[in-house]
């Protein structure tokens, strides 16, 4: 599917094409061209009200977050544009533009870099829906290599059964299942994460709002989340260290 782009000039991606492809659940048409006529004319304001209106009626799409992604940080805000582009690419994980918008961001601002295993490098390849998709399908060939032995040795020629057909069905399922479930837990490492909306962010010893600062916060920082108590998050951020956050000065990447 074929969208446009809400441009502007803090990101030199965003003037270099006014169209980029991204499969996704296609938004209404008028209200879509008019968030991205808005953009294009620097009513920013009028762009993000557009663009969250399509997302409350229904239009969770790729192309929705990423050009509100864009409308936010041409707005300078980086807290919800990270959002945005985070989200998009729940939604479309290859989609190039996205990511580059995203790292332009990171590297203007200063943000660092989310650390991703090797290998975890190429299951994030495909989406979550992909790797339940391939799941499914891996089982669902292993229980007909089942099936279709226990026919053929029960009804048929026992003697001509193509044992190594079967067995190399199960084995294939088998290994395509684990990277299914792989990719799942990879996609999902990437989905449980939070992002700092505000530079005002201070990492605390003890979840309480007089408890003493371990670090500060960026506005756009990626932290992962690992407990909470009442109004606090404690989290673990990209450097490592952990410690307790205002819950009101994040936002969760998966809704």
């Amino acid at each position: 599917m074929k969208i446009k782009l809400c441009q502007g000039g803090l990101l030199v991606i965003l003037s270099l094409s006014a169209a980029v492809s991204l499969s996704a659940a296609r938004p209404s048409a008028s209200d879509f061209d008019a968030a991205n006529q808005a953009c294009a004319v620097q009513k920013y304001d009028e762009a993000i009200r557009l663009y969250e209106h399509l997302l409350q009626n229904g239009s969770l799409s790729a192309s929705v977050y990423y050009n509100l992604g864009n409308a936010y940080y041409l707005h300078g805000e980086v807290g919800k544009a990270v959002l945005g582009y985070q989200r998009a690419l729940l939604l479309e994980p290859n989609a190039a533009d996205v990511a580059a918008n995203l790292a332009a961001l990171r590297q203007a601002q200063g943000l660092p870099e989310p650390a991703v295993a090797w290998w975890q490098r190429p299951l994030l390849v495909f989406g979550r829906d992909t790797w339940a998709w391939l799941g499914g399908a891996a089982l669902l060939l292993a229980m007909l290599a089942v099936f279709l032995r226990g026919a053929w040795l029960n009804f048929g020629d026992a003697e001509k059964c193509p044992h190594r057909w079967f067995h190399g069905a199960v084995t294939v399922s088998g290994l395509a299942l684990a990277l299914s479930i792989g990719g799942a837990l990879a996609q999902g490492e990437r989905a449980d994460r939070q992002v700092v909306m505000t530079n005002d962010a201070p990492l605390k010893v003890s979840p309480f709002a007089d408890a003493g600062d371990l670090a500060s916060l960026r506005e756009g920082e990626l932290v992962k989340p690992l407990k909470r108590h009442n109004d606090f998050v404690f989290v673990k951020n990209t450097a490592g260290q952990k410690g307790w956050v205002a819950r009101e000065k994040l936002a969760p990447v998966v809704l």
